[in-house]
């Protein structure tokens, strides 16, 4: 009876599929798993337990998904938005970021019936009304005079000194601006001085400093524009409106420079989410500077402007031919830029923004250019987006380009904006000697590329890096120049390899690009192949092709400590590889989250990570059944346990909040959690589970470190062994494993044994130890006797759910192989 002691040195190789357990000869087998739940691959070697999570705050409507983004304007200036219909939230520090309580108010703000409390101190000629078909107050200007509204809000002592948050909405077309002042007396600009606000929604800090102020809107650029929804947020979480519907929100694509973060999805204009300040911020309509342009007209039809110049002009079209494929204006061009060339002689194009229809031939617009005569021409553009056409569906940049693409008419363009100018889309510049803008092209002009290929190939994506990568329905391509930057003469675009990529933005992974293959399936890893000279696609899931099971809905990259991409599938789990290429580790695992959500686990619907200090932070939302009402939750990833910190800090159960100060027997504010059962970790040692009863557990004992959430199990399983066979293979032999050696680092109690019916506890508290303290974690190698039978497929299953960490570096089975 031979007796073998075989080694699984490292368990980085993670999760084998199913179709992997024959699989011995294969390089990765020895460091493999058949399960690894809730246990991350390390880079060095082993697996440990994933950390629990952190109660945050519930979302604003729980019925609804959300999804989360970062935003990242440095490692100490990181945000996470809580995007959701119709709003966006912020949260930083591990908290949500609220306004203060104050007793100030904003008398009718919602514009309901009238515009009473609202004083009109408009100069002659301008005035402000109520919109009543649509519930707002309307500022019009002359364009010689501010139309100017004012309330004046009083403040008690008490919060005077407190900054204060002012929400508002401000309606009309891309570009226009309102002006905010605020005062301590009428007119008054002490304490905010005409800071400008585009189309959009607003929330805005200042401090009054007084019992009285004022509050102010107004404008003069001679059109109506209109203001909403004003209100000071008291006490509650800062917010903006959005345009996106619940269904939109992961189709959403961002992408940021600075304190600007653009946004954009095919059924809304581009908009742009700035930030101000800690509670100051803004999601606006982007106000793109002439362009980008359709094709120049091709048909007999004629555009006819009513002067050269000036707001709400009349442009009448001779016929509906070439305008939406003969159907003629629309209200869904309202906001699309229109582009005339009817200079007397030479060329000389002028511009402007469609702001109303009045017929299939006529429409008004804003005119940002001046055109050179009032004559018909045949000559002209329309943008190339808008509502009748689509608007953009991807988002990034490049070489100091913002770049664009994929809209509904046109699925195949990407438009890259002018150098160092993002929101500029102009295709030429205007002449050096002339001063005419005649379609003079420089290098820094911007670019519009539309791929030829053989089928459809619907643009979901774009990546920087060595090159501009574009994710296709249909395949990768590549967009390259011959010089050192792209330039509109300069481009070129080659597919570079055809399995397609599904509506999700890529990550990228230690310089590799990892995007989802169009069925939701693979993750691929896109990387230059000096052999082939090309871009190679290889794909990631091929040994563990199971932990995507239904389909990947997000992934975030996490790159310190240890590099891990976490995805999000369909079902709720969480699975996640560890890619460190250059130690040849990439090893897939599996998270669940504790708790309970209809019929299964709880579910994680969206994650993000954003840059701290020292790592990198995974943010998560996860729905959960709460007192038989779904909830949903957002949540960070705690710290995971490190050597040397302090134990009963370790956070090792979900939704899980933390209590440190003077001792006490009880534990408040879980009322998140409320007749749920939760585990608990008490000064180090794991404390019976509880009940959570009006938001309260109470301890068996005093404790000064609480930290309490809903259990969660973690779970490893070995393939079969190959080893201790006389003569050949070990695989169908009969084989019995009577002990286990396992080295461990800074792990808590768990159960081991051959099946999931068989488990048995591995004690870690010593007969000389103090039976009033927490058993210390345990470091080092420890045997275990094994209760297996002699079997021809003998597994080592390892199970824990106590909320206490748990690193598992390496096992060694002692087996006795009996040969047939």
């Amino acid at each position: 009876m031979p007796r073998a002691t075989p080694l699984q040195p490292s368990l980085n190789a993670g999760e084998f599929s199913p179709r992997m357990v024959a699989r011995t000869d294969f390089a990765k087998y020895p460091l493999a798993c058949a399960t690894l739940e809730n246990l991350i691959p390390l880079p060095q070697g082993g697996a440990a337990r994933r950390p629990g999570t952190m109660f945050v705050a519930e979302v604003k409507d729980s019925t609804r998904t959300v999804k989360l983004r970062p935003f990242e304007f440095s490692t100490l200036q990181a945000y996470v938005l809580e995007c959701g219909e119709g709003c966006i939230r912020f949260y930083r520090d591990h908290g949500r970021i609220e306004a203060a309580p104050t007793d100030a108010v904003i008398a009718n703000g919602t514009f309901d019936s009238n515009i009473a409390g609202w004083t009109n101190l408009s100069g002659a000629g301008s005035s402000i009304a109520h919109d009543a078909a649509n519930h707002r107050l309307s500022l019009v200007s002359n364009g010689s005079t501010n139309a100017h509204a004012e309330q004046a809000v009083a403040v008690n002592a008490a919060y005077q000194a407190s900054e204060h948050v002012l929400r508002f909405r401000v309606f009309g077309a891309a570009g226009d601006t309102v002006k905010l002042r605020i005062g301590i007396a009428s007119t008054g600009t002490q304490i905010v001085n005409d800071v400008e606000f585009a189309v959009g929604w607003h929330a805005y800090a200042f401090t009054p400093g007084a019992a009285t102020v004022y509050v102010q809107f107004l404008h003069g650029t001679g059109k109506t524009l209109q203001i909403d929804d004003v209100a000071l947020i008291a006490d509650a979480p800062v917010e903006v409106g959005a345009p996106w519907a619940e269904s939109d929100l992961f189709a959403v694509k961002q992408a940021q420079s600075a304190d600007v973060l653009y946004l954009c999805q095919s059924g809304h204009p581009v908009h742009k989410l700035t930030r101000s300040g800690h509670r100051s911020w803004s999601l606006v309509e982007v106000a793109f500077a002439d362009g980008p342009w359709n094709d120049e007209n091709t048909t007999s039809t004629t555009l006819t402007p009513a002067t050269t110049g000036g707001l709400g002009v009349t442009v009448t079209a001779s016929s509906t031919a070439g305008i939406n494929r003969g159907a003629g204006f629309g209200d869904d061009d309202i906001g699309r830029p229109v582009r005339l060339d009817n200079a007397s002689s030479g060329a000389d194009w002028g511009w402007g923004r469609i702001v109303a229809r009045l017929s299939a031939t006529q429409v008004n617009i804003d005119i940002k250019r001046g055109f050179s005569t009032t004559n018909a021409t045949t000559h002209w553009r329309l943008g190339a987006w808008s509502g009748a056409s689509g608007w953009p569906a991807a988002v990034t940049f490049f070489e100091q380009r913002l770049c664009f693409a994929a809209t509904d008419d046109r699925p195949q363009t990407f438009w890259l904006s002018q150098s160092a100018d993002f929101e500029n889309m102009s295709p030429d510049s205007p002449d050096a000697t002339s001063g005419k803008w005649n379609e003079t092209v420089e290098d820094d002009d911007a670019i519009d590329f539309t791929i030829s290929a053989d089928q459809v190939n619907a643009i979901r994506w774009m990546a920087p890096g060595r090159n501009l990568f574009v994710g296709t329905v249909g395949g990768e391509w590549t967009v390259t120049s011959e010089g050192s930057t792209l330039t509109p003469v300069d481009i070129d675009v080659k597919r570079q390899t055809t399995f397609g990529v599904a509506n999700l933005p890529p990550a990228v992974m230690r310089g590799r690009l990892m995007f989802l293959q169009r069925a939701g399936r693979k993750v691929l890893e896109f990387a230059y192949a000096l052999e082939q000279d090309n871009f190679q696609a290889h794909d990631m899931t091929v040994l563990a092709e199971h932990v995507t099971r239904g389909g990947i809905v997000d992934l975030a990259y996490q790159q310190e400590p240890d590099s891990v991409l976490w995805t999000v599938r369909a079902d709720g789990e969480l699975p996640t590889l560890t890619y460190m290429p250059d130690q040849d580790v990439i090893g897939w695992a599996r998270c669940r989250l504790g708790g309970t959500y209809g019929a299964g686990a709880a579910a994680c619907e969206t994650v993000c990570v954003i840059p701290a200090v020292d790592r990198d932070e995974v943010w998560l939302c996860a729905a959960r059944t709460i007192g038989g009402q779904t909830k949903r939750y957002v949540e960070y990833l705690a710290v995971p346990f490190e050597s040397g910190a302090d134990p009963a800090a370790a956070c090792y159960a979900d939704s899980a909040l933390m209590y440190q100060g003077t001792a006490v027997d009880s534990i408040a504010g879980l009322g998140h959690l409320e007749g749920q059962t939760v585990a608990i970790l008490a000064d180090g040692a794991v404390h019976p589970s509880r009940v959570v009863t009006a938001g309260v557990v109470a301890l068996d004992y005093p404790a000064a470190t609480v930290v309490a959430g809903l259990p969660y199990a973690h779970a490893y399983e070995s393939l079969k062994w190959e080893a201790g066979a006389a003569i050949g293979t070990a695989q169908g032999q009969t084989k019995r494993i009577h002990g286990v050696t396992l080295m461990l680092l800074d792990s808590g109690s768990f159960e081991i044994g051959p099946d999931p019916a068989r488990l048995k506890t591995v004690p870690f508290r010593t007969v000389d130890g103090r039976m009033d303290a927490a058993v210390p974690l345990f470091t080092g190698e420890r045997f275990v006797p094994f209760d297996g039978d002699f079997d021809t497929d003998t597994r080592v299953l390892i199970r824990g759910a106590d909320p206490s960490p748990f690193t598992l570096l390496a096992l060694a089975p002692e087996i006795k192989t009996n040969s047939r």
